[in-house]
């Protein structure tokens, strides 16, 4: 487990340390690239989970640029959600990623509206996380019925 509580167990070491600390070059190196879309932790984070809650915004770039090259499992990895029912977008905002956040919006809007097993949306792990500037950006995009 690193500091985060993240468990690399049962996901490929090199995938975990790439997707944490924005190694693209590491992602470049895997054959076939897109193999790193099955790969999941105990807690069933991707590598897209991990890389949006540390920031890793070029890793991100790529994993977006794989998925839309594979559209129909791309908006499956994009919509994965981990045992805690969070999507890439709830690990991005409490994480702190702005930018994250804006590129997982942009790719995918709908995401801002998905909830997890606890009926939270990425609004509310943004404000848990107090990140200010990422509940303004959330605000206006969220659904309320």
């Amino acid at each position: 487990m690193d500091q985060t509580g993240y468990v690399c167990k049962g996901m490929n070491r090199t995938f975990f340390e790439a997707a944490k600390s924005g190694n693209v070059r590491a992602l470049n190196e895997i054959s076939p690239p897109w193999s790193v879309a099955n790969e999941v932790t105990p807690g069933g984070n991707t590598v897209l989970h991990i890389a949006a809650y540390h920031g890793s915004l070029p890793f991100v770039h790529k994993l977006l640029q794989l998925s839309n090259a594979n559209l129909e499992d791309g908006m499956t990895f994009l919509k994965a959600k981990n045992m805690e029912g969070n999507t890439a977008l709830h690990e991005a905002a409490l994480g702190g990623s702005e930018q994250v956040v804006i590129t997982l919006l942009e790719f995918c809007p709908d995401l801002v509206n998905e909830i997890n097993k606890a009926s939270e949306t990425a609004l509310f792990k943004a404000c848990e996380g107090g990140h200010a500037k990422i509940v303004e950006l959330l605000c206006p995009m969220t659904y309320t019925e």
